[in-house]
């Protein structure tokens, strides 16, 4: 972790936001599937087509 971009308020956030996940994953019904994934390396994420898929 880079710690000139994240301080520890962004790393609790996103431990928070884990925890928060984990306990509702019982009622998580859906999720996204990747439907285009760009050939561009290290840019998928941003580029990326996903659409919604029941679990």
């Amino acid at each position: 972790v880079n710690r000139r971009t994240y301080t520890n308020s962004h790393i609790e956030y996103v431990a928070e936001s884990i925890v928060n996940v984990y306990k509702r994953r019982d009622s998580i019904r859906w999720g996204l599937e990747m439907v285009y994934e760009p050939p561009v390396k290290g840019l998928k994420h941003f580029l990326a087509h996903l659409k919604p898929v029941a679990l």
